[in-house]
């Protein structure tokens, strides 16, 4: 179901200028640093929590979260999708949560209505991976 966010999010961050990281897909031949996944939650840290990068030693998880990215739920269009995929892979990347108010749009805002709209990285975004990335 979300295939359309996971290539969206894996093209945001590997191209238009941004070529420093490789997505390589998944054979049996390649171990896993990064794997996607869904939950179905609305308890405890899920709480309107429509996806979350789970890093932990070994393989880092990328979950979201069908209770509010689901079709017919709060953020469950291809736009929201989109958007969340991108921006829990920029934690994964690296990057923490940036403040829309102070340094202009970025995806990485904290909450998804101040991010890029659009589910692309910002101008910002792209200094940012390029400081950190090169």
């Amino acid at each position: 179901m979300y295939d359309d966010a996971r290539r969206h999010a894996i093209a945001a961050w590997s191209g238009r200028g941004l070529r420093k990281i490789r997505f390589p897909e998944d054979d049996a031949a390649r171990i896993a640093d990064l794997e996607w996944a869904d939950v179905n939650r609305t308890d405890g840290e899920w709480r309107n929590v429509g996806g979350a990068w789970i890093g932990l030693p070994g393989t880092d998880t990328l979950a979201l979260n069908s209770a509010y990215v689901g079709r017919g739920k709060k953020h469950g269009n291809k736009a929201d999708r989109r958007q969340i995929a991108a921006h829990e892979l920029g934690h994964a990347l690296g990057f923490c949560h940036k403040d829309p108010a102070r340094g202009g749009p970025t995806l990485m805002a904290p909450r998804l209505r101040d991010g890029a709209a659009n589910g692309w990285p910002t101008a910002r975004d792209r200094r940012n991976y390029k400081a950190l990335w090169g």
